[in-house]
């Protein structure tokens, strides 16, 4: 007689939501956004060695604080921005058209401050650099009288160091009502009885969550936030179905799953910190970029699940902007890594901005 197969445990089956997310993976929206570019979709990623890792810099920035950068900071204090970055322009484009093997470095900081930085146009800084894999570069022409004017017009401040004070003014003499947001993503999987073997089904969940912080009375207030409707628009960007692992390529799958996760993140910022009734937002600190991780014109027009998660984080995203265009708080992103190495300061009238850690 032929053997009788195995039955799948029977606490396979009854596995509980809990256990599922007890054993799963959690990744930070940082963290998706790097594992989106591996083709499994994972990254080696310790929680404890990153804490350990950021407290030993502390420890050093801590240490070089009393020596050079203080007397960098003192010197700071005194100097005109202007002629500084002028004579920074000036020193790039002399050792940068002299040649050498450091051509390239110096051409890429010229683009990377004038160009991107600055906004400088092609008829004041116009660079060249090597094909991909060269080390090369150079400066085909550089108008200084031009590059001046656009520095003088684009640079406030007396010194280019300003120490600034806080001003409650703004707050009508009570405490800032301080809003936060972050968002989390679990992988794991679930399984599933079948006759003759046992199967999982890859199983992904996205969770956002925030605070609200208040001094009263000299004490800090916490409150944390989140209470999840059981409605199709959550679960939507909540509980990512297993089918779009077979319907997409590894990479619009990853991408797939972080835009899900701006998706549940911008729609918590807007119903849970933006129109809650009874509480008015002063500042609200979204962790992570203030824009979409997909949101260039060929990642909108993409005609799959990618492409439809995409243009929803993009309007949900709209939506955040122009309620906080037309009410008197600042809604601010908060991120660890940054490709803009300037950072401007805005206006009074400034209702968003993009801060670098």
């Amino acid at each position: 007689m032929p053997r009788k197969p195995k039955s799948v445990q029977a606490d396979s089956a009854q596995k509980t939501l809990w256990d599922i997310l007890e054993a799963a993976e959690v990744l930070s929206k940082e963290e998706v956004a790097v594992s989106s570019k591996l083709d499994e979709g994972r990254t080696d990623y310790s929680p404890v060695d990153q804490t350990a890792k950021y407290m030993e810099r502390a420890v050093r920035f801590e240490e070089v604080w009393e020596t050079t950068i203080a007397k960098a900071r003192e010197r700071l204090l005194k100097v005109d921005p202007r002629e500084l970055f002028m004579e920074f322009f000036d020193d790039l484009v002399t050792q940068a058209k002299t040649g050498g093997p450091k051509a390239g470095r110096y051409v890429g900081m010229l683009e990377l401050v004038g160009i991107r930085g600055f906004g400088m146009t092609k008829d004041m800084l116009s660079l060249e650099r090597t094909p991909k894999g060269g080390t090369g570069g150079r400066v085909r022409y550089y108008k200084k009288d031009l590059v001046r004017y656009h520095i003088e017009s684009h640079v406030s401040g007396e010194h280019f160091l300003n120490v600034l004070k806080a001003d409650h003014s703004g707050w009508h003499g009570r405490s800032a009502l301080i809003c936060a947001s972050d968002v989390s993503q679990h992988r794991s999987s679930v399984p599933v009885p079948a006759r003759y073997f046992k199967r999982t089904v890859p199983f992904v969940l996205n969770n956002a969550a925030g605070s609200v912080f208040q001094v009263h009375d000299g004490r800090p207030k916490y409150d944390n936030l989140f209470n999840p409707k059981p409605d199709d628009a959550l679960l939507r960007w909540m509980l990512i179905d297993p089918s779009y692992q077979d319907e997409l390529e590894p990479e619009d799958y990853n991408r797939c799953l972080a835009s899900a996760m701006d998706v549940g993140q911008y729609k918590f910022d807007f119903e849970y910190l933006m129109k809650r009734e009874g509480r008015e937002p002063d500042i609200i600190f979204r962790d992570g970029s203030l824009f979409p991780q997909d949101a260039y014109l060929d990642n909108f027009v993409i005609e799959n699940r990618r492409g439809e998660f995409t243009r929803e984080a993009i309007r949900e995203f709209h939506a955040c902007l122009n309620y906080a265009k037309d009410f008197p708080f600042i809604y601010c992103g908060v991120s660890k890594n940054v490709q803009l190495k300037i950072w401007l300061m805005c206006n009074h009238r400034a209702r968003c901005a993009i801060l670098g850690a």
